[in-house]
C-alpha cells in the first residue's frame, strides 16, 4: 500500500466563512415526507406546475401550492413553471410528451406568436397568490423543466418541442409578469439537464444550451442560472444513463457554465443546481449512495453554486419493504426513512453552518494524487477533515495532520486511525478532534 501526503493546513484562522444551511434542500412529491429528512427547502415538479394549476381556462388552483409551502415553512421553495395546459397547448395531442408534462404539454402555448397572454395570465396569477400569503421569503421560479429534452433527444420522452427563440420569450415574459406582482421574486432560467448527446464530448452540454439560449437574449431576464446535475456514463448507446460514476467526474460543468455566463454578460449571477442525484441506477450499495450524495453536495457547494436541490428524498413511491435505488430515494413508503436518508440527516447536521478557511474561498480542495480532503469546523466548534479518492483501486493508507483521533463512515460505524494514518478508498469518512 502506498501513503499519500494531503499537503492542508490544520485548523481555521478567524474570520473563516460559513456554509449556509440554506444550501441543502430536497424535491418532495408528497407533503407528509417533510417530517422524514431533514431539509431547509423544497422543490416541486410535475405535482404543481402549468397545467397541475390552471384546471380550465382562467381557472387557477393554489390548493397544492398552500399545503406544499405549510409542509416546507415557505423556505427555499421551486415552483416549476413548464408543462403547457392542453387547452392552451399548440398541439394538444402531442403525445411524445413526456408522461410528467402530460400529453400536449411539452409544446408552447397557441397564442405564443402573438400575446402570450395565456403564459402571462398564469404566471402573474400565480405570482400576486404567492405574494399575498408569504411577504417574508423568497420565492423561487424555473421556466421550464430540461428544455434540452427536446424533439432529438434519444429517449424519445419530449419535455419540450419549441424553439429556443420562443423559450425566451416564455421567461421574458414570465420574468415581467411575475416581478409586477411579487417583491420576493427569484425568476431563475429554465433548468436544462445533463444531455446523452454531450456527454462523449465533454462537460459542456449544459453550457452549449445556455449559450443559445443567452444568444437569443435570455440573458436579459433572469435573476439567475440554474441546471440539472446528474453525473452519469452513457453506455446504452442512446437512451437514458445506465452506468454510474463518482460527482467528481463531471464538477467541469459549473465552470464551463460560468464561462458562458460571463461572456454573455451574466457571470455574476447565481447558479442554482434545481435537480440532480445519482439518478435511476441501480448499481450502487447503500454506502456508496451515502458517499455519493456527500460528495455531490460538497464538491456543488465548493464549485461555487449557491443552493442545491437533491432529486428526490420520496422518489421511491411504489411500496417495496426494501430502500429501492431510485432516483435519489432515501424514503422506503413502506418502512420510512432508508438508511442513505438517515446518513443525510446526520451530514446536514454536521455542515449546515459550519465554518471553512477565509482566502480559500473554497473548503475542499484536490492533492496531487487526487485525494479530494474538505476541512470544517462545525457549529458546535468540531473541527472535521472529510477524505476520499475515487480513483484508487480498493483502498491505501494516506496520512493526516495530528490532532484528528476520530474515524467515522458515513454509516456512522467507526474506522482506524492508526498513528496519522488512516485507509482510504472511494467512499468519504470523516475524522474529528474529540
Amino acid at each position: 500500500m502506498k501513503t499519500a501526503a494531503i499537503a492542508l493546513l490544520f485548523g481555521l484562522p478567524l474570520g473563516a466563512q460559513t456554509v449556509p444551511a440554506g444550501f441543502f434542500n430536497q424535491t418532495f412529491f408528497t407533503t407528509s415526507n417533510t417530517s422524514i429528512i431533514t431539509t431547509q427547502g423544497c422543490r416541486t415538479w410535475s405535482v404543481l406546475n402549468w397545467s397541475a394549476i390552471e384546471t380550465s381556462n382562467g381557472v387557477y388552483s393554489f390548493t397544492g401550492l398552500d399545503a406544499y409551502r405549510a409542509a416546507c415553512n415557505n423556505t427555499n421553495i421551486v415552483v416549476s413553471l413548464g408543462a403547457t395546459p392542453s387547452f392552451h397547448s399548440s398541439n394538444p395531442s402531442d403525445s411524445q410528451c413526456s408522461v410528467t408534462m402530460g400529453t400536449g404539454g411539452c409544446d408552447v402555448p397557441s397564442d405564443i406568436g402573438s400575446t402570450d397572454a395565456a403564459w402571462k395570465a398564469f404566471t402573474g396569477a400565480l405570482a400576486a397568490h404567492w405574494a399575498a400569503a408569504d411577504a417574508a421569503h423568497a420565492h423561487y421560479y424555473t421556466v421550464w423543466n430540461e428544455p434540452n429534452q427536446d424533439t432529438t433527444h434519444p429517449s424519445g420522452s419530449v419535455m419540450y418541442a419549441g424553439t429556443i427563440a420562443q423559450m425566451v420569450t416564455l421567461a421574458c415574459d414570465a420574468h415581467a409578469a411575475i416581478h409586477a406582482a411579487d417583491a420576493q421574486a427569484v425568476v431563475l432560467s429554465p433548468d436544462p439537464t445533463f444531455d446523452a448527446r454531450y456527454i462523449a464530448s465533454s462537460p459542456v452540454g449544459v453550457a452549449d444550451w445556455f449559450a443559445q439560449f443567452f444568444a437569443a437574449g435570455g440573458n436579459s431576464c433572469i435573476d439567475g442560472v440554474g441546471f440539472h446535475y446528474y453525473p452519469q456514463v452513457v453506455v446504452n448507446g442512446g437512451g437514458y444513463y445506465s452506468t454510474q460514476s463518482d460527482p467528481e467526474m463531471q464538477i467541469g460543468w459549473v465552470s464551463a457554465l460560468r464561462t458562458t455566463m460571463t461572456s454573455y454578460g451574466v457571470g455574476t449571477l447565481p447558479i442554482y443546481v434545481t435537480e440532480g442525484s445519482w439518478g435511476n441506477v441501480n448499481g450502487l450499495t447503500t454506502l456508496q449512495e451515502s458517499g455519493y450524495l456527500l460528495k455531490w453536495h460538497l464538491l456543488l457547494f465548493n464549485a461555487g453554486v449557491s443552493k442545491a436541490w437533491w432529486y428526490a428524498a420520496d422518489a421511491n413511491t411504489s411500496p417495496g419493504g426494501t430502500c429501492q435505488r431510485y432516483w435519489g430515494s432515501l424514503i422506503d413508503q413502506t418502512n420510512g426513512i432508508c438508511a442513505q436518508g438517515t446518513a443525510y440527516n446526520w451530514l446536514l447536521g454536521l455542515l449546515a453552518g459550519a465554518s471553512y478557511r477565509t482566502g480559500f474561498n473554497q473548503p475542499c480542495a484536490q492533492a496531487g494524487d487526487d485525494t479530494w480532503s474538505c476541512l470544517f469546523t462545525t457549529a458546535a466548534g468540531k473541527r472535521l477533515q472529510i477524505l476520499w479518492n475515487s480513483t484508487f483501486t480498493g483502498t491505501r493508507t494516506v496520512s493526516i495532520w495530528a490532532g484528528y483521533t476520530v474515524c467515522e463512515n458515513l454509516d456512522q460505524t467507526a474506522c482506524t486511525v492508526s498513528g496519522n494514518t488512516v485507509t482510504l478508498g472511494a467512499n468519504p469518512i470523516i475524522l474529528a478532534t474529540k
